[in-house]
Formats: C-alpha cells, sequence, structure tokens
C-alpha cells in the first residue's frame, strides 16, 4: 500500500448507526479491503460495547485502523488510549 510504511494488517472500524454510513458499510468495507495486499478485518461497533472494541482494537495488532463513522465516534477513537505507532484515518459517513 505504501513504500513508506509497511502496512500488513488494516482494522476497519464501521458504527453503520452514524449519520450517512448506512447499513452495508460494513460489507463495502470488506470488499473494498479485499483489493488491497494485506491482511484486514472489519469490526462492526454497536451498543453498549462500542468503548470496549474501540479499546481492544486499539491495543491490538492493527498497523493502520480506518474509522468509518460519523464525528461522535471519531472523537472516542482519538480520546481512546492506542499504543505508540498507530496510525488511524476517520472516513465520515454522509454526503
Amino acid at each position: 500500500m505504501t513504500c513508506h510504511a509497511p502496512i500488513k494488517r488494516v482494522v476497519v472500524l464501521v458504527n453503520p448507526m452514524s449519520g450517512g454510513v448506512g447499513a452495508n458499510a460494513a460489507a463495502e468495507a470488506q470488499d473494498l479491503m479485499a483489493g488491497f495486499a494485506c491482511e484486514s478485518e472489519v469490526v462492526l461497533l454497536e451498543g453498549e460495547d462500542m468503548a470496549r472494541t474501540i479499546d481492544k482494537v486499539l491495543s491490538g495488532d492493527a498497523d493502520l485502523v480506518v474509522v468509518l463513522a460519523g464525528d461522535g465516534t471519531a472523537r472516542a477513537v482519538a480520546r481512546a488510549p492506542a499504543r505508540t505507532g498507530l496510525w488511524w484515518r476517520h472516513c465520515r459517513g454522509g454526503p
């Protein structure tokens, strides 16, 4: 994916309830990630376990975390403790 920082594992956090993300976002993210030469996992953020799921992903072995959600979920990810060197990117849902 890049010659500057090896990305071997990507986790895509999807909050389908965030404005504009939509019910098919997880399946679409899975299809998109299948085109890259890396291991990937799509994780749904739902209900009361959202903070716990975010913490688990950020402390895991991903090289890159993509957040497909609204601003509130992105803020929750930004505030959560993460290991040093983890890259993450917010992809806002909606128009």
